[in-house]
């Protein structure tokens, strides 16, 4: 099964799904869905439209230091999140969360920095930073309850 993702929208996806059976015969589905709620799946997204947004950038001293640190921010953000699934403890997936938010942040700064630098891509860098901030609220919203447990 191959999955292609695209973003049609701000808060919309485009899914083509493509599978082959053991016969050989080729069956494509397409699926148009609001942001998933998988937030493992969301977080892998946003962690792509940021190396989408780090390659279109200006290759120069300045904006090699903020691709850098941006790339990894964002990767550490999808990957992360992964590993919060397998927490052994209430207290470990707390810990795991607040590495998740530390990542988030990160790429929000390194976003806000980008917007003051570059003139290129004003309002994908918008969005971008905006679905950043909505899973930076997602994370500590569930660090809040998962406290109060």
């Amino acid at each position: 099964m191959l999955i292609k993702l695209t973003r049609t929208s701000p808060s919309t996806f485009h899914f083509v799904i493509h599978f082959v059976f053991q016969s050989g015969k080729l069956f494509t589905n397409t699926a148009i869905m609001e942001k998933p709620l998988d937030l493992k799946l969301r977080t892998k997204l946003f962690s792509l439209e940021v190396l989408n947004l780090i390659e279109s950038l200006p290759q120069s001293r300045t904006f090699s230091v903020i691709h850098n640190q941006l790339g990894r921010a964002a990767l550490s953000v999808g990957a992360n999140y992964r590993v919060v699934s397998r927490a052994k403890s209430n207290n470990d997936f707390i810990n795991k969360l607040k590495i998740v938010e530390e990542e988030l942040d990160e790429c929000l700064f390194f976003l806000e920095i980008l917007k003051v630098k570059s003139d290129l891509a004003q309002d994908k860098i918008q969005e971008v930073w905006n679905e950043g901030n909505e899973l930076l609220s997602i994370v500590v919203a569930s660090i809040v309850k998962a406290r109060n447990k």
